[in-house]
């Protein structure tokens, strides 16, 4: 009877310890290693200005595959989609995919600007739109101001203002940190016929810009559409910097009477100003190179200047002409010009262009008539 007393005090014992080492490893809600079975845990997510997201799941326990559908504007796109910071996998149709963790989750998403949009249907389009800027500089020659300007075609916007500005023409930057709404202006009418505006302008204020990416989105809410430019803002005199070109223009003064080689030369290589972007590679519209008959070489004088190829700033090509003038003035407009004979690369008009980084044209100067 002892011997059963004892063996049946055994039994109960074992049956303890085993009873008390399941509960050191589960606890009243079953959670076992001390992750929960079955267990949800929470995923959060926040809109922005031009996206919308949603959820498969609010909650999930570990494991579950939660699928995130992120809505934009047409003028963002998509960067980056992650969960507490770990990228999740891009499915089709803006959707975003990753298992869920034993944790609770943070959905991220960040856009940028898409890819520039246009409704060449309509005609609507940029006149003018240079894909960068520049940072205020020091020059005060100029006002650090930006103008882009844009065609309504055919669907013109009826010219409703509020202090001068159109009521259903609106421009915003889909990046605040680096074009802020207090840069940008009003957007004015221009093409005016009647009740209706055919065109549109906007100005920057480059000295509330910083440097970065941003895009500029105009909208036409009066026919339901719009046209976006990414544009960088870089360090005064950087813009279009790596996209000029070093150029050379030789000037043959060997039929030019004597009497006129004892006065300043220039030679000046002018762009429209209205293709002009304000900080780009060299101080404004119009490079000059001084020099005298004494530094004529063979008759010839050659003066190096920057030169940038279309760069998709508007509908038309950049335009560049070549005047060579004496009496010594800083200014294009004011001096006095020589006639110019087509050598290589120049129109009658000194319209001039250069087919590559280096390239170099030639004029032969007359006697002014």
């Amino acid at each position: 009877m002892k011997a059963r007393k004892s063996f049946a005090w055994i039994a109960v014992m074992f049956a303890a310890i085993l009873c008390t080492g399941f509960l050191a490893a589960c606890d009243e809600d079953g959670k076992k290693g001390g992750a929960s079975v079955g267990t949800s845990y929470t995923i959060t997510c926040t809109d922005g200005d031009f996206y919308e997201v949603s959820l498969s799941h609010n909650s999930a326990p570990e494991g579950t595959v939660v699928t995130v559908a992120v809505e934009t504007e047409p003028y963002v796109q998509v960067e980056a989609v992650t969960a507490n910071g770990t990228a999740c996998t891009a499915g089709s149709g803006g959707s975003y995919t990753f298992t869920m963790p034993a944790e609770n989750v943070t959905v991220s998403v960040s856009v940028k600007g898409a890819p520039e949009s246009l409704h060449a249907d309509s005609g609507m389009g940029w006149i003018f739109a240079p894909s960068q800027i520049s940072l205020a500089g020091s020059a005060d020659y100029q006002e650090p101001l930006q103008d882009f300007r844009v065609t309504f075609g055919t669907d013109a916007v009826l010219n409703n203002t509020a202090d001068g500005n159109m009521l259903q023409v609106k421009v915003f930057s889909t990046n605040e940190n680096v074009i802020p709404a207090e840069a940008l202006s009003g957007v004015r009418a221009e093409n005016v016929s009647g009740a209706y505006a055919y065109a549109a302008s906007f100005e920057v204020d480059l000295t509330k810009v910083k440097a970065g990416t941003a895009t500029l989105v105009l909208i036409d809410e009066q026919n339901d559409r719009f046209i976006s430019r990414e544009v960088a803002v870089v360090p005064y005199g950087d813009v279009y910097k790596n996209a000029a070109w070093q150029v050379t223009v030789t000037a043959d003064f060997s039929e030019v009477s004597e009497k006129y080689m004892g006065r300043g030369l220039r030679i000046f290589l002018g762009e429209e100003n209205d293709t002009y972007v304000y900080g780009s590679v060299y101080a404004n519209a119009t490079q000059f190179s001084s020099f005298t008959a004494d530094d004529l070489q063979n008759g010839e004088f050659s003066a190096t200047f920057y030169y940038i190829p279309n760069t998709g700033v508007s509908c038309e090509e950049k335009s560049y002409t070549i005047r060579i003038a004496y009496e010594g003035s800083n200014d294009v407009h004011d001096s006095v010009y020589f006639p110019l004979s087509i050598v290589n690369g120049v129109s009658e008009n000194g319209a001039v262009s250069f087919s590559e980084n280096g390239g170099s044209v030639s004029v032969v100067v007359g006697d002014p008539e």
